[in-house]
């Protein structure tokens, strides 16, 4: 009768025990999913840096030249009846940053003279110098601003030679300046007449970075011609007398 009580209480301990076992590794750990599988824990998209594309210099001996500033400090503007503008504006031969933007429609910072056919025009970056900001310039085939863009990807290197209807031109994302600590500019375009709509490939759908260039036709050279001479009339003709020493050595 002993015996058996004791094989009893070790029964239900051993039947305890495996109950507990099996409880505890049927328990979902962390994270398990409830078909059986374990779920990854997700790892964080690793942030991509955009690279520069080359570093060209400014054509400084060309004096139909350009240039426009690219900048997170030139401010937004509207010059109706074109839409806003921000982050692009004209500067001058001493590379100063206009405080706001505007139509790239003149060749010089506070200038009048209107770009046009005869000009080429140069980007650059106008962040301080050393700055990992990156900027560029990207033509929009459209007569507008598009609402969100597509740009490609990876960003191709610059395209174009000259900005024209039609052409995806692109100066390529320009550094602040070279490992010398040169400044970086675009490469060099020239320029077809006609109203261009362009924007940053980093920015432009994040901040509307973006500019409107216009140009012109240049004007006709005009010709004068001289007025004809008209003689005097014939009772005065003779009025012009010869100095006294001339009329006297002819006497």
């Amino acid at each position: 009768m002993l015996m058996q009580l004791k094989s009893r209480a070790w029964l239900t301990l051993a039947t305890v025990a495996l109950s507990t076992a099996f409880l505890t590794n049927c328990t979902k750990p962390e994270g398990a999913s409830s078909g059986g599988g374990v779920i990854p824990t997700p790892s964080p998209t690793p942030t991509v840096t955009p690279s520069p594309g080359p570093c060209a210099t400014m054509d400084a001996n060309n004096p139909n030249l350009v240039v426009v500033a690219m900048a997170g400090a030139i401010n937004f503007v509207q010059i109706k009846p074109y839409p806003t503008v921000f982050g692009y504006g004209v500067s001058d031969s001493e590379l100063d940053i206009p405080t706001q933007s505007g139509l790239i429609n003149v060749t010089t910072l506070g200038g009048s003279s209107p770009i046009t056919t005869q000009n080429t025009i140069q980007f650059f970056n106008g962040e301080a110098l050393g700055s990992s900001t990156l900027h560029s310039a990207y033509g929009f085939t459209q007569k507008s601003f598009p609402a969100n863009y597509t740009f490609p990807s990876p960003a191709p290197s610059p395209t174009a030679t000259t900005i024209a209807s039609n052409v995806n031109w692109f100066t390529g994302r320009v550094a602040t300046q070279d490992s010398s600590g040169t400044p970086c500019f675009s490469p060099e375009f020239k320029l077809s007449a006609g109203t261009y709509y362009f924007g940053d490939i980093d920015a432009y759908n994040a901040t509307r970075f973006r500019g409107i260039l216009i140009v012109a036709t240049p004007a006709p050279l005009m010709t004068h011609r001289a007025a004809p001479r008209r003689l005097p009339p014939v009772g005065e003709r003779g009025a012009t007398r010869w100095p006294e020493s001339r009329g006297s050595a002819s006497r």
